[in-house]
């Protein structure tokens, strides 16, 4: 849990101050997590935060960085506990069927890096292995204005899937 408050620390203060002085403002988020697939097999649900920019591109297109620091629950198989933890850091969009200005529906995607850190404890000796691959983020969510709600599927490399439920408070618009 160290690595990820010492994650949040560093992507705060290299991204807010970038993301505040953007046109249309900047996000804090939470979120819950699911894994999918075989990443199903060796991790259980978690949750993580979040931090995303957004710059208005037109009226109904926003352009969005993200992120992200996720802490998957653990699992045993064998004796051998298993602990993951996944960075995504993307860029993409939202586009919102309505307009921007009225919030409502949007559509989302967002494409990117995924850094992973595994951990394996086994008879009282612990493993840590990293890797870092790619990760696509198809979602739909609803804005309600300062806040929002989205949903989305992350799809990464080596069967790293996972379901996400996210709200987040937006500032700066």
């Amino acid at each position: 849990m160290n690595r990820m408050k010492t994650f949040c620390a560093v992507v705060a203060m290299l991204v807010l101050p970038v993301a505040a002085s953007s046109s249309t403002g900047w996000e804090i988020g939470v979120e819950s997590v699911a894994p999918t697939g075989d990443f199903e097999e060796i991790a259980g649900g978690g949750g993580g935060l979040y931090a995303q920019s957004l710059i208005r591109v037109n009226d109904d297109l926003l352009a969005t960085t993200y992120v992200g620091a996720i802490a998957y629950g653990g699992v045993q198989v064998f004796g051998a506990e298993f602990q993951w933890y996944g960075y995504p850091i993307t860029v993409g969009g939202a586009y919102y069927i309505n307009g921007v200005d009225y919030g409502g529906l949007f559509v989302k995607a967002n494409v990117g890096l995924l850094y992973k850190i595994g951990t394996v404890e086994f008879l009282g000796q612990e493993e840590d292995e990293t890797d870092t691959g790619y990760v696509l983020s198809p979602g739909v969510g609803w804005d309600f204005g300062k806040v929002n709600v989205t949903a989305d599927y992350n799809l990464g490399n080596d069967d790293w899937t996972w379901f996400a439920i996210k709200v987040a408070y937006r500032f700066g618009q």
